[in-house]
């Protein structure tokens, strides 16, 4: 018999806001030395698969859209090249297909796996898990050093939880009350129009993606300069909000330089929060985040050292009073309004200049040997770097990503294609790599967009 699962609040705007022209998928870029193994890669896909559920389903449309879960012998989507020629990436209609497919590329010694997963089956912390398992199974099918990871029998039950806050009633109704202190910005949210960080038509819906999708540009910061980063952090502040100003500052400086700048200008941000409690990390690859959005006028970006102890005192406002469930309980109330989610999906569009996403620190308790850098080994390959891009869309052209990986921190830029040209993207990333290391805006920094 057919196992379903409805969809959670996030997972049905995100099934809303998708679109043949702006795609809600997410990237992972896994760049390896050393030769994958074909058939030791597709038996470790498809093992690790089976324990990540949501990433193998379609949707199904009914009164409210529903997840029809996989089948035992289902077969992950993996495409093989071995061209050198960049990994592209079509659109993924989750009706049709399941939501997670893979794009590998091997040339010479080296490989690299793109994978692409619809925002609607899970996030970037879920998609690690995912990911660990996958490493853990290449490398015992390739070497047999390591056993299967155990499966969950109650991996649907927990599943069920995904969307559950954790908390007793009588802390939720409290929490709830809570979030009044953020009604102000919920009626600037809709009061103010943020800017596009490059002025762009929006493609129809129905258009195809553009050539070059997925826009990826990165820049790994070595083990000495990241160590350096953090150490530059001011006492009892937090490297995210370092990088949310960097990120702020750089918005201003590309703007400027292309002469789209003005002092009247709100530049909003999108940051994603995850709201995971101790008994979240149990359940598979799944969606358990809120969002909160930060903006600031071209005024308030002129000085650095004042737009930091802004961002850090409204963070540390939004972390006390656990504002990331706003969004979610704005969803439930959304979708039971007049057109429900679907328009609310609608509603949003204008209303960000750009996402910013801080994964954080990734695959710390993988169980793989480490060699002495750090690096990941997984049977006969070395996991090199790991890049990570949220969706754009279609008055978002830009999402950046942080994440730490073997005490290297990667900074990326997801672009898209159709609205900003990869010059445009390279400078737009050389600011905020260059605000990061604190030098100067005109220094050359190099990024990658293999």
């Amino acid at each position: 018999m057919t196992q379903t699962l409805p969809l959670t609040h996030f997972e049905e705007l995100m099934l809303h806001q998708d679109s043949a022209a702006y795609p809600v998928s997410c990237f992972l870029r896994l760049n390896f030395e050393g030769t994958l193994q074909k058939e030791a890669f597709l038996q470790a896909t498809k093992s690790a698969v089976q324990r990540h559920p949501l990433l193998a389903s379609t949707i199904v449309f009914g009164r409210r859209p529903t997840w029809q879960l996989p089948s035992a012998d289902h077969e992950p989507e993996i495409h093989w090249s071995t061209s050198d020629e960049p990994l592209r990436a079509c659109r993924q209609d989750p009706s049709r297909a399941a939501a997670l497919t893979l794009h590998v590329s091997v040339v010479e010694s080296r490989s690299t796996v793109l994978v692409q997963f619809h925002h609607a089956c899970c996030d970037g912390i879920g998609i690690f898990q995912f990911i660990r398992d996958l490493l853990v199974e290449y490398a015992d099918a390739v070497a047999g050093k390591f056993p299967n990871v155990a499966e969950d029998p109650g991996v649907i039950d927990l599943l069920k939880r995904r969307e559950a806050f954790g908390y007793p009633l009588r802390q939720l109704v409290r929490l709830t009350v809570q979030q009044a202190a953020r009604l102000p910005s919920v009626w600037n949210f809709f009061r103010r129009s943020p800017v596009a960080l490059i002025p762009h038509r929006p493609r129809p819906a129905e258009a195809d993606v553009p050539s070059g999708f997925p826009g990826i540009c990165s820049h790994q910061f070595d083990v000495e300069t990241s160590s350096a980063i953090r150490a530059a952090v001011p006492d009892g502040g937090a490297l995210n909000d370092v990088l949310m100003t960097n990120l702020f500052l750089a918005i201003r400086d590309f703007r400027m330089q292309y002469s789209f700048a003005s002092e009247s200008d709100w530049v909003r941000l999108m940051i994603p929060t995850s709201l995971r409690l101790k008994d979240h990390y149990r359940i598979s690859a799944a969606n358990i985040l809120g969002m909160v959005f930060v903006e600031r006028s071209g005024r308030q970006l002129r000085d650095p050292d004042e737009l930091l102890t802004g961002i850090r005192a409204e963070m540390d406002f939004i972390k006390r009073l656990k504002l990331g469930y706003l969004f979610v309980m704005s969803l439930m109330l959304g979708r039971r309004l007049p057109g429900g989610l679907r328009y609310m999906a609608a509603q949003n569009q204008g209303r960000i200049s750009a996402v910013f996403t801080n994964i954080g620190r990734i695959l710390n308790r993988c169980p793989l040997p480490k060699q002495q850098d750090g690096l990941l080994q997984s049977g006969n390959v070395l996991l090199r770097s790991v890049e990570t891009c949220a969706p754009v869309g279609r008055d978002v052209c830009a999402a950046f990503s942080a994440v730490w990986y073997a005490n290297r921190l990667s900074l990326t830029l997801h672009y898209d294609p159709g609205a900003m040209t990869d010059q445009h993207a390279r400078r737009l990333l050389q600011l905020f790599v260059g605000r990061t290391q604190n030098i100067l805006p005109h220094q050359p920094v190099p990024v990658s967009t293999r």
